[in-house]
């Protein structure tokens, strides 16, 4: 049966509320104290949120972050196995909290130490250009906390697929979702 990008909008956000659960549901887990990130004031901020794993979005946050211009750092909120950061730094720079540091030239580079359901909040930086590198399945997953709050708020968000037919589904339906502008990256 074939549907509508807006009856599957809305089939997702009656999910994320909790509409179609079956049986008893679990409790809420408890959160950290801190599940709140503001940037700094003279902090700019963009998403660059991949619309499947492996299409590339690392890739672009760091592109756009060496282009920048200023000191920048790219945030990647995904697990260390599905890390595209992994090798990707010129120097590391041990840990700060729960994130682990490195730099690629003049860009800093942060990602997850753990492996928890919930992105860790990003530490305080002095930095003009951050960018969060993400995934659409980290935003509407259950660990999404922070995150999801601070991709409503951005002015900036980049949506990241692959050069492909289902690549470019995946891309119209991850702007459909978001349900704003957004600038689409399609790597080939």
């Amino acid at each position: 049966t074939a549907h509508s990008v807006a009856e599957l909008r809305e089939a997702w956000r009656a999910i994320e509320a909790g509409d179609f659960a079956h049986g008893p549901r679990s409790a809420p887990t408890a959160r950290s104290a801190v599940t709140v990130w503001t940037p700094a004031p003279s902090e700019r901020v963009v998403a660059v949120v991949g619309c499947a794993g492996g299409v590339g979005a690392s890739t672009v946050a760091l592109a756009l972050a060496t282009a920048a211009g200023g000191p920048a750092r790219v945030v990647e909120c995904c697990s260390p196995l599905a890390s595209g950061f992994s090798a990707a730094a010129n120097a590391e720079l041990g840990t700060e909290g729960p994130w682990r540091r490195g730099n690629r030239g003049d860009v800093m580079l942060e990602r997850p130490i753990t492996d928890d359901a919930t992105v860790p909040v990003p530490t305080e930086s002095a930095v003009e250009w951050t960018f969060v590198d993400t995934s659409w399945t980290t935003l509407s997953g259950a660990g999404a906390g922070w995150l999801g709050s601070v991709l409503r708020t951005l002015d900036d968000v980049v949506l990241v697929t692959n050069a492909t037919v289902p690549g470019v589904r995946r891309l119209e339906s991850c702007a459909e979702l978001l349900g704003r502008d957004a600038l689409g990256v399609v790597v080939g």
